[in-house]
């Protein structure tokens, strides 16, 4: 991440305007080796899988045969069917899977493949694969890096399974920062914009920006490097608006601690970071367009 500080605004409330809620307190948890179950063992050697207690994982890789036809490649909602199953067998806590309305949530990945069709000389193009992934929640709050993730193919056939799941426990609750706080910490140059580069990116210039307002918070927790932390900290995924004119605003994403045990140290270095997508870029896409 890069740093984002300096914003150009002198009230608390200039800057906030976000209006959902969080929590009073937030826990702290620590790692440990993973604990999984002589069941859930069994059913994943069943399967083909190995797992790795000390990183919390579960591993599966079973290429399909790509000479062979394509036949019932599930769709999404088959494919979300095959996977709750698989999380049953594998005993994984409903209760730390992020949900929405009472639901597990679901993010899918489908594939597809082409072939030229001898008899009308055209190009068809076939699923091929399907994944499904469930993100894991802790104490209702999403962690990135901490998820399964499920792949399909022909005869629904389970090809590829990844299971990062780290063991935690907890190890105390600390009370949230209040938004003025968060504000001041975001001053002091202690918030991290992610700096995203890939083709059409923008680059933004902090002192470029004149007027920056966050729209709204998340709590979440972070596990997402190859190498597990000791522990993991609750922080705050905030959207916020940045302005540069009357007509030039982009949205970025915005990282800052949510609790004064997990504050990082201020750095003030970075002075500009890149954003995708752009909203500026994508309006003059519009235009160019019309012409």
């Amino acid at each position: 991440h890069r740093d984002l500080h300096s914003f150009p605004t002198r009230r608390s409330s200039d800057l906030w305007a976000a209006t959902n809620s969080l929590p009073a307190t937030v826990r702290v948890f620590k790692v440990v080796p993973a604990s999984f179950s002589p069941i859930a063992i069994s059913n994943l050697t069943a399967i083909g899988g190995s797992a790795d207690l000390k990183q919390g994982s579960m591993n599966l890789y079973q290429p399909a045969d790509t000479r062979l036809p394509l036949e019932k490649v599930p769709d999404k909602a088959r494919a979300y069917e095959l996977g709750m199953n698989l999380l049953a067998r594998l005993e994984i806590p409903a209760a730390e899977l992020m949900s929405q309305d009472g639901k597990t949530m679901a993010l899918y990945s489908p594939g597809t493949r082409s072939h030229g069709d001898k008899a009308t000389h055209k190009l068809i193009t076939e699923p091929c694969t399907m994944g499904v992934e469930f993100r894991r929640a802790l104490d209702g709050f999403e962690c990135f890096g901490q998820q399964v993730r499920f792949q399909f193919e022909s005869q629904e056939k389970l090809t590829q399974l990844n299971w990062r799941w780290c063991g935690v426990q907890p190890m105390q609750s600390c009370p949230i920062a209040s938004a003025d706080q968060i504000v001041t910490w975001i001053k002091e140059g202690r918030a991290r914009a992610q700096s995203v580069e890939t083709t059409g990116h923008r680059w933004i210039k902090v002192a470029d920006i004149k007027k920056v307002t966050i729209r709204d918070i998340e709590v979440c927790y972070d596990a997402s490097e190859d190498l597990l932390p000791t522990s993991l900290y609750p922080y705050a995924n905030l959207t916020v608006e940045v302005e540069f004119s009357k007509d030039d605003r982009e949205m970025i994403g915005l990282f800052c601690p949510v609790i004064k045990e997990a504050l990082s140290r201020a750095i003030r270095k970075s002075n500009e970071f890149n954003i995708f997508p752009s909203t500026l870029y994508e309006k003059q896409g519009r235009q160019g367009g019309d012409e």
